[in-house]
């Protein structure tokens, strides 16, 4: 059997016809096809298995035009989301438009001239304390070698004591970091332990203060 055998009795069935380089005949060879996928799992195309096809065939390569290899049921989904089919029964839900957001407007109230004038008796404590105490952190000893009004600290906040407001006793000279520490963070450090210990002195005075003006 080879190139040179090409009409003879097939060997598996005992017909006169044309053979194949193996020697089977069409209805062998297709019938030899047919063993082998099925001992591979290749699903051929025939008249039994048609159904198990059409159920595969969403599976299979589908070669674009630009050279992109997609499942054809990842390309109906793509269609799916381009537009819905006027056949379609289950159409795909509109997604709603968001409505621009609107920021409200606040005015800001500007301030009274009694407050203009503590802020500006304000800083002439701080220029005053610039000049009489070291430029050195009351805190940490680092120097402080720029004036800033960050760098003077209130002890007793002025929202809430406003009579110690331009009280050079309740003004701490420090870093700006510090003075955020002592504002926002935690006090609970030795460097705070004689600002805590000055505070409640001054709070003990700013209330005797206020009984006699009372």
């Amino acid at each position: 059997m080879g190139i040179a055998k090409r009409y003879g009795y097939c060997i598996c069935h005992n017909t006169m016809s044309s053979l194949n380089a193996k020697g089977l005949c069409p209805i062998g060879a297709k019938e030899r096809q047919e063993r082998v996928a099925k001992s591979k799992g290749i699903i051929t195309k025939n008249a039994r298995n048609v159904e198990n096809l059409a159920k595969h065939k969403e599976f299979t390569i589908k070669k674009k035009d630009d050279g992109i290899d997609i499942t054809r049921r990842r390309e109906a989904d793509i269609r799916g989301i381009q537009g819905v089919s006027k056949w379609d029964t289950n159409p795909q839900k509109t997604i709603p438009i968001q409505k621009p957001f609107a920021f409200k407007k606040t005015k800001i109230k500007p301030r009274s001239d009694k407050n203009k004038e503590l802020v500006k008796q304000e800083l002439l404590m701080f220029e005053k304390i610039w000049e009489i105490r070291p430029h050195f952190c009351e805190v940490t000893g680092k120097p402080i070698h720029t004036f800033d009004i960050r760098c003077f600290s209130h002890i007793l906040t002025k929202g809430a004591y406003g009579r110690f407001r331009l009280y050079e006793k309740n003004i701490v000279f420090c870093l700006p970091e510090k003075h955020f520490e002592w504002e926002f963070g935690t006090r609970k450090k030795p460097e705070f332990e004689w600002i805590e210990k000055l505070e409640l002195e001054l709070k003990r005075e700013y209330y005797e203060k206020s009984s006699n003006i009372s």
